[in-house]
C-alpha cells in the first residue's frame, strides 16, 4: 500500500518552490501515537484565498424611549 502511495508523486506549492510533499501519505495508528506527523506546508501564505474588503461601520444605536 505504501508503494502505491509513493507512486502518486509529489506536491510542490507555488509559494514554497523547491519544497516537495508526497501527495498521498499513509501513517499507522502506532506512528501517530508515536508522534509522527503528516508532511505538509505549515507556512500559511496568502496564496489560497483572496481577502475580502473590510466594510466596518460604526455601531448602530436605536432609541428605546423618545
Amino acid at each position: 500500500m505504501r508503494e502505491e502511495a509513493a507512486t502518486d508523486g509529489f506536491y510542490e506549492p507555488e509559494s514554497l518552490p523547491g519544497r516537495r510533499y508526497h501527495r498521498v501519505q499513509i501513517l499507522t495508528i502506532k506512528e501517530l501515537l508515536g508522534g509522527k506527523q503528516l508532511e505538509y506546508p505549515r507556512l500559511a501564505i496568502d496564496a489560497t484565498f483572496k481577502k475580502a474588503s473590510s466594510t466596518t461601520k460604526g455601531p448602530t444605536y436605536h432609541k428605546l424611549i423618545e
